[in-house]
């Protein structure tokens, strides 16, 4: 799916010897994190995209998003719903993670990607919005310094 989407290299967690992230303590997942990100540096990738799956309330993905400050330029929240998406940019504030826009399935509701973009102060992007120039928009704000 991620080299259909345009992905050159791909590098997981299970490629650490990880089948899931569940049980993990903090410092491993993030350890690991780090790795994966080195891991596509050293193959050549200019720009890394790591998915983090799972809800913010998990204990496993709260800890990888707490390491995401300092590491990543940016964040992209996938929610479902407005509620979700003030929610979600809450707790990666708390955690000190850059989220720079909302996405994932509240973009199928207009009214929804409203209410979100509204009550974050985000900009709310499809997917297919990312695809077609969203994502470089992202990448050239986070090259500029604020």
């Amino acid at each position: 799916m991620y080299q259909d989407a345009g992905a050159a290299e791909i590098v997981d967690f299970l490629d650490f010897g990880m089948a899931s992230t569940f049980g993990y303590p903090p410092q491993r997942l993030r350890a690991t994190m780090i790795g994966i990100r080195d891991a596509l540096v050293a193959r050549g990738a200019s720009v890394v995209v790591l998915e983090i799956a799972d809800g913010l309330l998990q204990e496993e993905t709260r800890g990888l998003a707490a390491g995401l400050t300092g590491f990543a330029d940016g964040v992209v929240l996938a929610v479902a719903d407005a509620l979700s998406a003030v929610a979600g940019v809450g707790i990666m504030a708390d955690l000190g993670a850059p989220v720079r826009v909302v996405s994932g399935l509240v973009t199928a509701s207009p009214l929804a990607s409203r209410e979100a973009a509204a009550a974050t102060g985000l900009a709310v992007l499809s997917p297919a919005e990312l695809i077609a120039g969203g994502a470089l928009e992202l990448l050239s704000a986070a090259a500029v310094p604020a």
